[in-house]
Parts: C-alpha cells; structure tokens; sequence
C-alpha cells in the first residue's frame, strides 16, 4: 500500500511553487483522489507563494490522506499568521487567502518555536462547490472597474468581460 503521507522541503524560493504541486499532484492521484488535485494545487501554490514572498527561508510540505480527505500542511519559519485582507480595487495581492478560505472544508495555524503550520482540510463535498458558491467570497469586488484600471498597453489589448 502507497505511504499515506508525503512530505518535502525547499528553500523558499519561486521553484519551490512547482515543486509543492507536483508533490501534491502525484500523491492525491496515487491514492485516486484525482477529483481534489486542482483545489489542493491552487491552495498549495498560494501557501508556498506566501512564503516564498514575506517569509522566506525554508518551507515544508506535507501531504495526508485518510479516509477521503487530504491535509494540506506548509510550515515555515514565521510567527505571523496570514488572514484575510481588505485590498483595493487596484491591488494585485491579497486575494490569495480568500482563495484558500473559499475551497477548503477548514482551514488553521498551528504555531511552532519561531514559526508556524497551516493547515487546510479538503474534501469531495468542498471541491464540489459551484462557481455561485465561490463567486460570494468576491463579491465585494468591482472586476469590471479592476480591469478598466489596468495600463493595458503591453500586449494584451481587446479584453472581454463576458
């Protein structure tokens, strides 16, 4: 029988976002938990991307599987919890653990010596949330007023907000 928990570090640095993912990836789809894989890389992507942008050092992921959950666990070396932010119409942060908040069954920290461990619990029932569901954690924010704001004056030129 496959491990039920994987677990790797990093330095806190940007190939540590991929290399979360793909461990996440391999170990849901070895124990044929393929349904939760894209929730369980989006929210590990934003907790390694957190710390590969405030807190640095190292970052550890762990993966466990019981019964039909995953834990998602990434420690680091930073006291300081995430929450969720007010941000501005303009901001291109601050979203991110929303996101998090939104996909998962539950979430929380665990604090440790200098640093912490958040955790977030995924299930069928949490991956299976319509756009509806998760379109209310955002709907205090104006997306056609964002991007009217946006220079787009690079390569991206026609827009279209359906």
């Amino acid at each position: 029988m496959p491990a039920r928990t994987a677990r790797d570090a990093w330095p806190a640095a940007g190939a540590a976002v991929p290399a979360a993912r793909r461990l996440v990836r391999a170990h849901l789809r070895e124990h044929g938990l393929a349904p939760l894989v894209d929730d369980a890389e989006l929210i590990v992507s934003e907790l390694v991307g957190n710390v590969v942008l405030h807190v640095g050092g190292s970052v550890e992921v762990a993966v466990e599987i019981s019964a039909d959950q995953v834990l998602l666990s990434v420690t680091d070396d930073s006291p300081l919890s995430p929450h969720l932010r007010v941000f501005s119409r303009t901001s291109s942060t601050g979203r991110g653990m929303r996101l998090v908040h939104s996909l998962s069954a539950e979430h929380g920290v665990r604090p440790h010596g200098d640093g912490k461990t958040i955790w977030v619990r995924l299930t069928p029932a949490s991956s299976d949330r319509g756009d509806d569901e998760l379109a209310e954690v955002f709907a205090d924010v104006d997306w056609v007023a964002e991007l009217a704001e946006l220079d787009l004056d690079g390569p991206v030129r026609d827009l279209v907000v359906a």
